[in-house]
């Protein structure tokens, strides 16, 4: 394997991340309604933080929030991820799966005027109900997402993504990863975070948590 597609692999594709998804693919067998909307949140997590590391490689840049900080999630690098990784039609879905399902979770507890269903039976990844008596009429359409069909197809995008560099595929993309993310101190900026919030804290709290 290419050093640099090495050097990608061992960072972002690490036993952490695939001890988790294996763990969150083992809680979706045993399927309880009660974790419907965590499921749907790590795998959206996972369509995130790949198709952020995606959008770097093939962009050659990154995505800055208000010029300064790197955003790594966002709706074109989840809209880039979806587009290239899952199967049509569901590759046009990005940018509602995003807006309508991600977007309300993080920010409203709930998909924007949607639900959540978990069905193994049901090969579809989503749908919209519309009153065809008032088929303009905003009020009336409502999207239900089926967590299963996401899941399978998150965990098929993250495997489709580790196999192409793994086997040399995307050379030129893993080093504009490498560029920007690896070979800058933290180019993540988990330290930075870290540090900066650290550093907004009371002396005595600062003390009090140090180890």
């Amino acid at each position: 394997m290419h050093n640099n597609s090495q050097e990608v692999i061992n960072t972002f594709f690490q036993s952490f991340y695939q001890e988790r998804i294996q763990i969150a693919k083992e809680v979706g067998k045993h399927y309880h309604r009660q974790l419907d909307t965590a499921l749907l949140t790590f795998w959206f997590s996972v369509l995130d933080f790949y198709g952020g590391i995606y959008y770097i490689g093939k962009n050659n840049q990154k995505q800055m929030y208000r010029g300064v900080n790197l955003k790594l999630a966002n709706k074109d690098s989840f809209k880039l991820f979806v587009c290239d990784f899952f199967p049509a039609p569901e590759n046009e879905l990005g940018e509602f799966l995003y807006t309508v399902f991600r977007s309300g979770l993080a920010h409203q507890l709930s998909p924007k005027k949607g639900e959540i269903i978990w069905d193994a039976g049901n090969p579809k990844l989503l749908w919209v109900k519309i009153d065809l008596a008032e088929p303009k009429d905003t009020a009336n359409k409502v999207a239900t997402m089926n967590i299963h069909r996401l899941e399978q197809l998150a965990f098929d995008a993250y495997q489709q993504f580790r196999a192409k560099i793994e086997n040399d595929e995307m050379i030129t993309l893993c080093g504009n990863i490498k560029t920007h993310l690896l070979d800058v101190e933290d180019g993540l900026e988990d330290g930075k975070t870290i540090h900066d919030q650290f550093t907004k804290l009371p002396n005595l709290v600062q003390v009090s948590i140090r180890v």
